[in-house]
């Protein structure tokens, strides 16, 4: 995944956590487009790379050193719009045959 990349939201279930820290969150099925992608610490996942999304923003963290960064979402959360599933091609075929 890279900048500006269209990518699918596959998973929209959040730590109580993170509903209470952000004012945006993507929902299920929607489309964003990628601004920023960036190696992290998350919530869920020690070691993750997390995207911003063009779509939304979120409030600043201060990270180790004062840094201030925005917060923002694991990549597994996504996948990229023109990615096509193992199931979903059996699914598209078999729906042609009937």
């Amino acid at each position: 995944m890279q900048v500006g990349n269209k990518v699918v939201c596959i998973d929209d279930t959040f730590h109580p956590v993170v509903h209470a820290s952000y004012f945006q969150l993507p929902r299920i099925d929607e489309t964003y487009t990628i601004r920023a992608v960036y190696m992290g610490k998350g919530v869920e996942t020690p070691h993750e790379i997390g995207l911003l999304l063009e779509e939304l923003h979120n409030p600043m963290q201060t990270l180790k050193g004062g840094v201030q960064a925005e917060m923002g979402f694991n990549a597994e959360r996504f996948r990229l719009l023109n990615e096509v599933t193992y199931t979903e091609e059996l699914e598209h075929h078999g729906q042609e045959k009937a």
